[in-house]
């Protein structure tokens, strides 16, 4: 099984993978996903397709850590909660993070896998 961090915010977000051939937990998948946001509230549908979109690449993991600056990552764990609560349940931990290298996040994930017994 495979683990993640997930950088976020309300317009992109990067997923950084780790698995059993992953040991040192170097960046092994990055995607990025972005979102507009529009003053008429056709930002509102472009935010559910964007966590849409997140979700369905997220589904595969068995432990989750949601990271970012702002409300970002609030957001869309509550989408989570409301719209697919089978990988809602895989998410480990929400922190609260401005805008780290690949490398800090790295170090993050390492930290808290850590603190919960994963092995990465």
């Amino acid at each position: 099984m495979s683990h993640a961090i997930v950088w976020l915010d309300n317009k992109h977000a990067k997923i950084f993978e780790f698995t059993e051939h992953t040991k040192e937990g170097h960046k092994v998948d990055r995607k990025e996903h972005h979102t507009h946001h529009h003053t008429d509230g056709a930002g509102k549908e472009d935010e559910k397709k964007y966590f849409h979109k997140l979700t369905s690449d997220l589904s595969h993991f068995k432990e989750i850590l949601l990271v970012g600056p702002g409300l970002g990552k609030e957001h869309f764990k509550k989408y989570l909660e409301e719209h697919n609560k089978e990988v809602a349940k895989h998410i480990i931990g929400v922190e609260t993070v401005d805008h780290p290298t690949d490398n800090e996040l790295v170090a993050l994930a390492k930290k808290v896998f850590k603190a919960h017994h994963i092995l990465i």
